[in-house]
């Protein structure tokens, strides 16, 4: 039998936790993107048996940088009392998971894991509030003009790569690679950019891979939703029906006379169990993690109804 039972478990990436803590404890405005997260955070905390963070384990180590995102989350309230109760728990380690795949028959390790999550050390989440919205228009340019950007392949030729020596024949060597860097001027892309969103795609595919073989149910970070997209080959998908929603709604702002952001504004709605859990909150950033983690026990026959569907 398997050490490991991921039934009904979720995994989510520490940028969710990341971008709820910079608006609760850190004074960033509300965005679609701490929305988006804190909606996540709710709905596995109440759907699934066990909803794990930290696949890197970072969590624990020594000597972290305060402003990094381990850093931010180690020194958190709000996510050392969402550990405490065990409504969110640290990834087991690399010999309980290498032995789950052995078990299950599983051609994968957590070393190839770590080997494609480390391909940059870059991160879903932006690094400050104006960012936010440019970050979001990228995306949308990139969905809808140049998907290819966003499969987990490598996006510069060799030649033209960090630590390589550029050569006179270098635009003669990796014909893939060259459409690829070619596209991505198109957009105005430089190097540096094509690495960053290359190292991302990887990332991406790194979370689909480790849920798809733990059997673990993935629930990504907003901004990592279009890297998803091409993680999964699939265009059709939820997250570029979600991009394509935005756009058009986006679209519909600069229709009207003035602006978001001048004296206009546009209305989102926000999903139903936010919405329970700030109507309970009576206002209250304080009351938050507490109504977060009875929201639990509330729907535990539902919880129960799903692993119960699951196992069959």
């Amino acid at each position: 039998m398997s050490p490991c039972n991921f039934t009904n478990q979720a995994l989510i990436q520490d940028e969710t936790l990341f971008a709820i803590c910079l608006v609760l404890e850190h004074g960033w405005p509300a965005g679609p993107t701490f929305l988006h997260a804190l909606n996540t955070l709710i709905e596995t905390v109440v759907i699934h048996d066990a909803v794990y963070f930290d696949p890197l384990h970072q969590f624990r180590r020594g000597n972290l940088s305060p402003n990094s995102i381990p850093g931010i989350l180690r020194n958190s309230d709000f996510v050392n009392l969402l550990v405490q109760e065990e409504a969110i728990r640290e990834f087991p380690m690399e010999t309980v998971v290498d032995t789950h795949f052995v078990t299950d028959g599983r051609d994968y390790t957590y070393g190839r894991f770590l080997a494609d999550a480390a391909w940059s050390t870059d991160s879903f989440a932006y690094s400050s509030p104006e960012e936010e919205a440019s970050r979001l228009e990228i995306y949308l340019e990139l969905v809808s003009r140049a998907p290819r950007l966003l499969q987990p392949e490598r996006l510069l030729p060799p030649s033209i790569r960090p630590g390589s020596e550029q050569v006179e024949s270098g635009l003669m060597v990796g014909g893939r690679e060259i459409l690829l860097m070619m596209l991505g001027r198109s957009l105005s892309l430089s190097n540096d950019d094509l690495l960053t969103i290359e190292g991302m795609n990887f990332r991406a595919k790194a979370f689909l891979d480790l849920a798809r073989n733990t059997g673990l149910h993935l629930h990504p970070f907003y901004l990592a939703l279009p890297h998803q997209i091409g993680a999964i080959h699939q265009n059709n998908s939820k997250a570029l029906e979600l991009f394509h929603k935005l756009q058009d709604k986006l679209n519909s702002m600069q229709d009207q006379e003035e602006g978001v952001g001048e004296s206009g504004f546009g209305r989102v709605p926000i999903p139903p169990l936010p919405e329970v859990m700030f109507v309970r909150c009576n206002e209250s950033n304080d009351a938050i993690p507490l109504v977060l983690l009875d929201l639990p026990n509330v729907h535990r026959g539902l919880r129960s109804y799903l692993m119960n569907y699951e196992q069959c």
